[in-house]
């Protein structure tokens, strides 16, 4: 997406000589502008606009509903885009925190897949499903950029980087489930190869969507 008119981009449209030509029709006018300056917009962009959004929302539903005066409830609500930005990060480190946990101390399936995002991004994607509390549960266990390609060993060191990180034992993966790449089930450096080097007795399986 544009960062200055909005305008989204097809996969094909995000070469680098494309973008630039985009920007050389379009935004002519903004040559002179250094990096910092649109670094800056980005961030504006990307800010929260709570109080923007939901505040007036808030002060409706006071107004009409409960037929008070909006500022005295609103004013003790902390509704700044810090702090909502705050509460998020926090909640996901919980969250997150919680499930690294549980993982440490319990064998769990992992599933692995690669998405590529409209900026040509590619993510790796993994989800874990084990049992808590005599139930089986499923989850997002992280979701991290693959920075340099999609090779076999990438997605392992990165893998193994964020268990190492959140000192998950690898050994605690009792199965998985992959796609029918080359990068994940090629013969020689492929992801599989890597894992069982650590993981020996684990079980690895052609995912059911990707067959």
């Amino acid at each position: 997406m544009c960062l200055i008119c909005q305008k989204t981009f097809s996969n094909e449209a995000m070469k680098p000589s494309r973008l630039l030509d985009h920007f050389n029709k379009m935004h002519s006018d903004m040559k002179d502008k250094d990096v910092t300056y649109f670094q800056n917009m980005e961030k504006k962009q990307t800010t929260y606009h709570w109080e923007d959004l939901i505040l007036p929302a808030i002060k409706e539903v006071i107004t009409t509903v409960l037929h008070k005066p909006a500022a005295d409830i609103i004013r003790r609500i902390p509704f700044s885009n810090s702090s909502v930005h705050r509460r998020i990060d926090e909640i996901a480190e919980n969250i997150e925190e919680s499930l690294c946990n549980h993982l440490k101390t319990c064998q769990f399936s992992i599933q692995l897949d690669e998405s590529t995002l409209p900026t040509n991004e590619t993510l790796l994607l993994s989800y874990v499903r084990f049992t808590k509390n005599e139930k089986i549960c499923q989850e997002l266990l992280f979701a991290r950029n693959l920075e340099t390609n999609t090779k076999g060993e990438t997605i392992f060191n990165t893998m193994e980087k964020f268990c190492d990180e959140k000192q998950i034992p690898l050994k605690n993966i009792i199965s998985i489930a992959i796609d029918g790449t080359p990068a994940m089930t090629g013969r020689h450096k492929d992801f599989i190869a890597y894992l069982k080097n650590k993981v020996p007795d684990m079980l690895a399986v052609h995912c059911d969507i990707h067959r």
